[in-house]
């Protein structure tokens, strides 16, 4: 059986929390790269975790110039 450092209550949790995949990454404290950010989306949509808050990359764009801007 193949052991992986987070588990699915802990990829859950990081989530909710988060905004997209990158945020996930950022809080579970994993280095930002293709390779991670590959790996952590399969395991999300392996055990079946929504995404369906995740902004998309033009919703993201907008919310950094909105706050650039207040």
């Amino acid at each position: 059986m193949t052991k992986y450092r987070h588990t699915k209550d802990e990829l859950a949790a990081a989530c909710k929390e988060a905004d997209s995949v990158s945020d996930v990454l950022r809080q579970l404290g994993i280095k930002l790269s293709g390779g991670n950010h590959q790996h952590i989306s399969r395991r999300i949509k392996f055990f079946g975790i929504s995404t369906e808050h995740f902004r998309n990359k033009k919703e993201q764009i907008d919310a950094a110039r909105l706050k650039s801007v207040i």
